[in-house]
């Protein structure tokens, strides 16, 4: 009986225990445990010794069981640290691909910012570009333009200062009577008369044999001549004087005004050229022209043929209710209003004449050495603001390089200034 509860102890501490028990003990207890079982002796044989040795063994399989007890809670614990420690290992692992893809969307998002703002910084250097070189282009075509037209201008005027040297050397009268009595005109109306200046004919484009001529003179040479001044339509007559003593009549009408000057631009109604035409001075020529400039004034005084008359410019900044005139002192008198004043040297036309001094009230004498002259820069600063410029060769054109305004339309549509 009691090796068979022994046997029984045994066999649990060894089921319990054996797990964890090294090998030389395990091998150590199965052996003692054979050797009780093939021990073939009666209860009353057993020693002393063998009750202790049994106890021993009691003892220490109930320690085995206790040790496998504590190790059974101890694995279970790990084990489940351990199981937890997976779970948050495989959250962590979860994470860090979840973070690991933002890192990847994060990067890409940059990449595609990086290159978005890089094409748009090429495209905006790249139009920078664009318009800098047009930009350089365009200065370069004016650079040229503006050198073309010095360089057209340094030889219309070298060739005029020649021309000038060779008439004054000679004191040509042909030359003389061309340059100066040919522009200049007679406006004669049913109670006034004045003078104008001729401009150059210059061809009409698109015309064969077709010429367009336009004129200076005075306003209030042409308003006396109005039906109605404020609509300036009437037709003006012109007579062109010819170089062998004949003259030839035509009709103008007015292009455009500027009362305060007392200028006005008009234009004939023939396209037959004329034979002689004044040039128009440089910018340059206006602003150089000083005190003591020499001038040839030219009109038709009295409703005479044109009458020419050597002087001086007195001042060039004489002002009158507001408006600056240069003040001659070359003879002039009733009827040179809208005549020319002529550079000597150059034949250049400098002004239109304008009006001239009186002295007195009652009966007011007339000052014939004290005439004033509206300038010709003033007059481009004027027709510049109607479509008009002066080019290189002195030739007065349309700004907009077309074909100049009608006559009657623009007059209507010129109002005082």
């Amino acid at each position: 009986m009691w090796k068979a509860s022994l046997l029984i102890v045994v066999a649990a501490g060894l089921s319990a225990g054996a797990w964890w028990l090294g090998r030389a003990e395990r091998e150590a207890l199965e052996q003692r445990l054979v050797a009780l079982e093939v021990l073939d002796v009666s209860d009353a044989q057993i020693s002393r010794g063998h009750i202790g040795q049994v106890r021993q063994l009691e003892e220490r399989l109930g320690e085995l069981v206790e040790v496998g007890d504590l190790v059974e809670r101890d694995r279970d614990e790990v084990f489940g640290r351990i199981g937890i420690t997976e779970a948050n290992l495989a959250e962590l692992a979860a994470e860090l691909d979840l973070r690991e893809r933002r890192i990847e969307e994060l990067e890409q998002a940059q990449r595609t910012i990086l290159e978005d703002l890089l094409a748009e910084q090429l495209g905006a250097a790249e139009r920078e570009r664009a318009e800098l070189t047009l930009e350089l282009a365009e200065t370069r075509a004016e650079l040229e333009a503006a050198i073309t037209r010095e360089r057209e201008q340094f030889v219309a005027l070298e060739r005029r200062l020649e021309d000038s040297r060779a008439a004054r050397a000679e004191e040509d009268p042909e030359i003389l009577w061309r340059r100066f009595m040919g522009p200049v005109v007679q406006l004669a109306g049913d109670i006034s008369v004045g003078s104008g200046t001729l401009l150059r004919s210059q061809p009409i484009p698109g015309r064969d044999h077709a010429w367009r001529t336009h004129l200076l003179t005075a306003w209030h040479v042409v308003r006396d001549m109005q039906d109605d001044p404020r609509q300036p339509v009437t037709p003006i007559p012109v007579r062109i004087y010819l170089e062998d003593g004949r003259h030839r009549d035509e009709i103008a009408h007015v292009v455009v005004r500027h009362e305060a000057m007392d200028v006005a631009l008009l234009e004939l109604d023939t396209t037959v050229p004329v034979a002689e035409g004044a040039l128009l001075p440089q910018r340059e020529t206006m602003a150089a022209a000083r005190t003591f400039h020499a001038i040839v004034a030219v009109g038709c005084p009295l409703g005479t043929d044109p009458i020419p008359t050597r002087g001086q410019v007195a001042s060039t900044a004489h002002t009158v209710d507001g408006q600056r005139y240069w003040m001659i002192n070359a003879p002039t008198y009733i009827g040179n209003s809208g005549g020319a004043v002529f550079d000597e040297n150059t034949g250049e036309l400098l002004g239109v004449f304008s009006k001239i001094y009186n002295h007195g009230t009652l009966r007011p004498t007339i000052v014939p050495h004290m005439g004033l002259v509206t300038p010709m820069d003033d007059i481009y600063g004027w027709l510049e603001t109607c479509g008009w410029g002066v080019d290189g060769e002195g030739l007065l054109m349309a700004l907009d390089k077309g074909t100049a305004p009608k006559a009657e339309r623009a007059a209507v549509a010129t109002s005082r200034e």
